[in-house]
């Protein structure tokens, strides 16, 4: 009787040594160089060059004819740029609407998402609509 108690409680014991806690998902980092793939949805004109860097608190980066910076925050996944400014250069008229479009959808933007199982990182709204889609630049 005294070897199966025993028994049991090594099982027991051996079993809930084996509980994976389950993990958390980590939000992801905006740290670093980012090339920008899509904005709200509709591409980008191609060879254009939409770029995001980001180091600390400092955003930069090519608006494709344009150069901006200003400041973003993290906490977690939430997600706030401000103090943009942006260069005055004149482009063609393309160019100076997707530049428009991607300088609107980065104010807009709150929460950082990952998606799993893909290298792209998508900056979202408040409602949890994909503003826009990163992808690290090599």
């Amino acid at each position: 009787m005294q070897m199966k108690i025993w028994t049991a409680a090594m099982a027991t014991a051996l079993l809930s040594g084996c509980a994976h806690e389950p993990k958390t998902a980590t939000p992801p980092v905006l740290e670093g160089q980012w090339q920008v793939e899509d904005i709200n949805g509709k591409g980008v004109i191609d060879n254009s060059h939409l770029t995001l860097l980001v180091e600390g608190n400092r955003l930069s980066g090519s608006a494709g004819c344009n150069n901006f910076s200003g400041t973003v925050t993290q906490n977690q996944d939430a997600v706030a740029v401000s103090q943009m400014a942006l260069t005055r250069k004149m482009c063609p008229p393309a160019l100076m609407l997707q530049e428009q479009g991607y300088m609107q959808a980065l104010n807009q933007v709150s929460k950082i998402t990952a998606v799993a199982g893909k290298p792209w990182i998508l900056l979202v709204d408040p409602d949890s609509k994909s503003r826009i889609k990163l992808m690290p630049a090599n």
